[in-house]
């Protein structure tokens, strides 16, 4: 069955039906079937092999971020909007991560947005008892307080979310899944636990890297040893010298795209 449904992603791939302007398309439309149709296509794209993924998700997040967000930040009908859905898949593209330090992802940030979403809508997921739905939310919000902190999350989403989240984290339908670690993650990172400082360190540092250390593969130059030169063209990758920039090529060109932002 996955060998089949990995030859039809193939094929879409190939026709151009998986693509970054299609799932733009999808994510905006105001069409009643475009929520359907854009599960089933990230359901498909999501079983091929992540280096003929990265390409598509690159794209769509170079080209189309501000106009996702625009419509993220206007559609608060639930946690997993279609904007929502397509920015928690773009959301380790460096892309993503440079653009939550611009204006547009702050005042008030992204976090803080969706952090309030989440609890007034927490019931509801709960009630619906969907690990998948409850794993991709918490992943998306643990992803943003990770990169944007939560200096700006209002006390009264966290002091509402916590016991749900808590909740989530106990749920015998959810222990041993997605469902439970994400919601336990977001806990961490909503309380402050200094006991899991060092491993969300590391996990915020692999979000970052791209845009804090040399793209070249073995090399481990960081801004720390001196200045890095930026891709001219996605803004989006560093290299320490020409030479370890024409070695990253091969890889970094699949994903190289002007970004709009």
């Amino acid at each position: 069955m996955d060998s089949a449904w990995s030859q039809q992603a193939s094929q879409l791939l190939n026709n151009d039906v998986i693509s970054a302007e299609q799932f733009f398309q999808l994510a905006t439309t105001d069409e009643e079937s475009g929520p359907v149709q854009l599960r089933m296509l990230l359901g498909y794209a999501q079983r091929l092999p992540r280096p003929q993924q990265d390409p598509v998700w690159h794209e769509l997040a170079a080209k189309h971020l501000p106009e996702l967000v625009t419509k993220f930040r206007s559609d608060d009908s639930g946690p997993l909007t279609p904007t929502a859905r397509v920015i928690n898949v773009i959301s380790y593209t460096p892309y993503f991560i440079r653009f939550l330090s611009t204006p547009p992802a702050r005042s008030p940030s992204l976090a803080s947005l969706y952090t309030h979403r989440v609890s007034q809508h927490s019931q509801s997921l709960s009630a619906s008892s969907n690990p998948d739905d409850v794993a991709e939310t918490c992943q998306f919000l643990a992803t943003l307080l990770l990169v944007q902190g939560t200096d700006d999350i209002q006390k009264q989403d966290k002091d509402s979310l916590l016991p749900v989240l808590r909740q989530w984290v106990k749920r015998p339908a959810f222990r041993g899944r997605l469902a439970s670690d994400a919601s336990e993650r977001v806990v961490w990172l909503l309380t402050g636990d200094r006991s899991m400082a060092q491993p969300l360190s590391m996990v915020r540092n692999h979000l970052i890297a791209p845009l804090e250390k040399c793209s070249a593969q073995g090399c481990s130059k960081t801004r720390a040893n001196g200045d890095l030169m930026k891709c001219s063209r996605c803004k989006s990758a560093l290299f320490c010298t020409k030479d370890h920039q024409k070695l990253a090529w091969g890889a970094h060109k699949r994903i190289c795209f002007e970004p709009v932002f």
